[in-house]
This record gives structure tokens, C-alpha cells and sequence, in this order.
């Protein structure tokens, strides 16, 4: 079947028209695709940015993780900030016998000994040994264990990591990596993101306010 010439003209050009409308119809979608999205992330990133700033200082640096306490106790711990050696005699003259106990001799006070387990209120907790500050309480929580529990120290290199296979059992003593205190001991059944839980005698610690 024959169109006369000119509608065969006109179709041509309608069809045409359709195709160049059908371009620039897909070259326009894929080019606000592009600028959408050129438009989100610089938001984005700035709203991490601005989340991150908003952290406490120095929480952003860092966070320990099982294998990073493994990594230390057989490899070796972070440089401390500095060492503080004592005597045996002064550290007994400095601390009451139940303090030298459990931080000298690497004893363990009972469980549910001390109030400090339930002591939730805001403040810091140093090393009642040498004061260097370990733990902050935005990182205690409650472990139901009887001892005071944390998820993080409050700086990297405050904590020194050894491995402890006394009474039959494979654990990681954690100690005041400044003066060499036992503090407790470190597990990997914490809560979210390190999952770590900081087992520590509440007789190692001393509480600091803000």
C-alpha cells in the first residue's frame, strides 16, 4: 500500500520529532540523576562531619576491638605516656592493704563487693594506684557480672594487655599500662560496636568527677 508523497513526508517528520523528543526526554532523567546525587552527598558528608565533631574528644581517634587486645598481648602494647615505678614498700605505704591486694598481688575482690557496680553517674574513673585516667562512665554499663564493666578505655594507651592462664583458665588481664596495676581483666562477650567488656576490681579504681 502507497502513501501519497506528502504524507509519507509528514510521517517522516513526526517521526522523527518523536525520536529527538524521546532523547531529550532520557538525556534530561539521567542528567537530574546526576545532580541529585551531587546534591546529597555533600550533605551527607557534612552531617557525618558535623556527627563526628560532636563526639567526645578523642572517641572519634580510636576504638579497641577483640582482635586488637589479642594483637597487643602477644605482640606487645601501646607506648604509655609515661611509666611510674614504685617499691614494693612504698606501694604498700600508698594503698590500703585490700588496694594492695588486688592491684600489687593480682588478687580479684568478691563480686557485688562494691557499690561502685551500680554507680552510674557521670565522672571518671583513674587507677587508684597512680591516678592516670582510664575510663570514662559514657562507657560503663551493666554486665550483671558484679564487678564494674566498661566497653572502651578512655585513651588507647592507658591499658596493657597480658595473657593470664592462672587457675586453669585462658584470659587477658588488663593492667594500668603507667604503673603496671591489676585492674581485671578484658572479655569479648561486651556489647555493641567493640564488644568488649573491661572486668575490672572497683578496689583499682577511683572515681573522679567531671
Amino acid at each position: 500500500m502507497k502513501f501519497p508523497t506528502k504524507l509519507n513526508s509528514r510521517i517522516g517528520f513526526l517521526m522523527n520529532l518523536i525520536f529527538i523528543l524521546a532523547l531529550a526526554s532520557l538525556l534530561s532523567c539521567k542528567s537530574y540523576s546526576q545532580n541529585s546525587g551531587q546534591g546529597t552527598n555533600p550533605k551527607s558528608t557534612t552531617a557525618f562531619s558535623n556527627e563526628v565533631k560532636r563526639l567526645p574528644e578523642g572517641k572519634e581517634k580510636f576504638m579497641i576491638k577483640w582482635n586488637d587486645v589479642l594483637r597487643y598481648a602477644e605482640k606487645g602494647n601501646p607506648k604509655p605516656d609515661t611509666i611510674i615505678n614504685k617499691s614494693d614498700a612504698e606501694w604498700r605505704a600508698l594503698l590500703t592493704p585490700d588496694q594492695y591486694r588486688i592491684t600489687r598481688q593480682k588478687e580479684t575482690e568478691r563480686p557485688y563487693s562494691s557499690e561502685m557496680c551500680s554507680l552510674f553517674e557521670p565522672g571518671l574513673y583513674a587507677c587508684v594506684c597512680c591516678n592516670t585516667l582510664l575510663f570514662d562512665s559514657s562507657e560503663k554499663f551493666e554486665s550483671h557480672t558484679g564487678w564494674p564493666s566498661f566497653t572502651q578505655p578512655i585513651k588507647e594507651n592507658v591499658i596493657a594487655y597480658h595473657s593470664d592462664n592462672s587457675f586453669g583458665m585462658e584470659r587477658i588481664e588488663a593492667l594500668c599500662n603507667i604503673c603496671g596495676a591489676h585492674l581485671g581483666h578484658v572479655f569479648p562477650d561486651g556489647p555493641a560496636p567493640s564488644g568488649l567488656r573491661y572486668c575490672i576490681n572497683a578496689l583499682a579504681l577511683k572515681k573522679i568527677k567531671k
